[in-house]
């Protein structure tokens, strides 16, 4: 399966595991899954390191190191057209939202599989 790593799932599997949900953390070990990350996710990361609100090492290889100790087998960029279909995504998705197999899953903070 493909799961895609939400910002704060890669956080606090790298800073503090124990806020991970038991289910996220036997996701996040099991080599059948394919872990992916999202640029958008580095993007907001460096945004919360300038704002502030988020203390990283300034080394340009801290980020993509503990990817690949994670897991991590490819970033996904953003390209353009993903930016516009933004506009039609519904602002409060039910949960648990269930996708057809062979379909990326979100984990996310609030999400059914980091609770």
């Amino acid at each position: 399966m493909k799961i895609l790593l939400d910002t704060h799932v890669v956080l606090w599997a790298i800073a503090d595991p124990a806020r991970l949900s038991p289910r996220a953390r036997i996701l996040l070990l099991d080599d059948e899954h394919e872990l992916l990350f999202s640029a958008a996710s580095i993007w907001e990361i460096q945004l919360k390191r300038r704002a502030g609100k988020l203390t990283l090492p300034n080394d340009p290889s801290f980020l993509p190191g503990h990817l690949r100790r994670l897991g991590v087998r490819e970033t996904i960029a953003v390209a353009p057209e993903h930016t516009y279909r933004v506009a039609t995504l519904p602002l409060n998705p039910p949960r648990p939202v269930r996708l057809p197999p062979g379909r990326p899953v979100f984990v996310r903070r609030a999400g059914p599989l980091v609770r």
